[in-house]
This record gives structure tokens, sequence and C-alpha cells, in this order.
């Protein structure tokens, strides 16, 4: 091997790296050549990975929404995101006992239940 090292595009190669990196830039060029305005595939595939992702989360959202529907005999302004066990669930400040309210995850509104809980409505 030689000892000369080649700086391309603020990159050093040693005689065989800079022979793969040109292989690289050929082939690359060969199948997306510069006059046909390709668009480089790595960025394209970074940014679908994203929108895959993006896609992802928000039917998530969509289907926990669409879970408050499962909520019977719930009054819908009684009903509350929380966090329980790192998960978004529905709270429902009124049908919720005191044990099962020590099981979400701890918030301000939570603590002031546990200290004056609500009174039932007649």
């Amino acid at each position: 091997m030689s000892d000369k090292v080649y700086v391309v595009n603020k990159r050093k190669f040693d005689t065989v790296g800079l022979l793969v990196h040109h292989i690289q830039l050929i082939t690359f060029n060969m199948f997306f050549p510069e006059e046909y305005n390709m668009i480089d595939p790595i960025d394209y595939y970074r940014s679908k990975d994203s929108l895959i992702r993006e896609n992802k989360k928000l039917t998530e959202d969509l289907n926990f929404y669409k879970s408050i529907f499962k909520m019977r005999n719930s009054c819908l302004f009684n009903l509350s995101i929380k966090m329980k066990d790192g998960k978004q669930v529905w709270f429902d400040r009124v049908r919720t006992s005191y044990q099962e309210l020590l099981t979400y995850d701890m918030d301000e509104e939570l603590r002031d239940m546990i200290n004056n809980p609500p009174k039932p409505e007649r």
C-alpha cells in the first residue's frame, strides 16, 4: 500500500479509498446525470423516511382521539388526556377511583384531586 494521502472535499483518502470514491461518483453520475435534474436518492429516502414516521405518529394520534367514543357512560367535558406508564389515556375525573388515580403519572391536577377529591354530582 502506498503512503500517499489525497484530500477531496475535505475528506482524506488513500489510493484505494480514492479509487472507490471515484467509482461511486461515476456510478452515481451514470444513473443520475446532472443534465436530467434528478433528485439525490439519499435525500429522497431520508425525506421519505421522515414522512413515513410523521404519518405513523399522526395515525396513532388519530386512533387515540377516535378512542374517545369507547368511553361509554362518561360526559365529554369530564374527560381529559393524562399519561399512564408513558402513554396517553383518557381520564374521567368523576368516575376514577382513588386506587386508579394513583396509577397515573402524577401532575398538578392529579395531586390536587388526591388532596381534594371531587364531589359527586346529583
